[in-house]
């Protein structure tokens, strides 16, 4: 009977991309790790913007989001104009209604991984 090989390096090759984000030039607001999906939920909430600076594992240097490729999807999503005090709400896991929370508590709950992408939200 034939042993089958394993390839370590290709089990590797299924971790998650993490990226770092930085909303302005003095670099004193940066976020991240998060994955490609949290950064679709700080897309959406206005948190980060197309020229929001990008950096990844095997990036050379900071780029602006709307430059990066694997974002150009992302860029079709509908964006607010600009953060405000809206009240965002939430389903949690058990599918309550949660919220009445500013941009800035729900970006920290996001930060802390409360919600993600997949984590149902809207705003009134």
């Amino acid at each position: 009977m034939m042993e089958e090989e394993f390839d370590e390096g290709a089990a590797c090759e299924t971790e998650e991309v993490m990226y770092y984000y930085m909303n302005d030039a003095s670099g004193s607001a940066r976020g991240g790790p998060c994955t490609a999906a949290q950064l679709r939920v700080l897309w959406v909430s206005g948190h980060v913007s197309s020229g929001t600076l990008m950096w990844r594992k095997g990036m050379g240097e900071w780029t602006a989001l709307g430059a990066l490729s694997e974002f150009h999807g992302l860029l079709q999503l509908k964006q607010p104009p600009a953060l405000s005090e809206q009240l965002w709400y939430y389903l949690d896991g058990t599918a309550q209604r949660r919220g009445g929370m500013t941009a800035e508590q729900m970006g920290l709950m996001l930060r802390r991984g409360e919600v993600d992408g997949l984590t149902l939200v809207w705003r009134r």
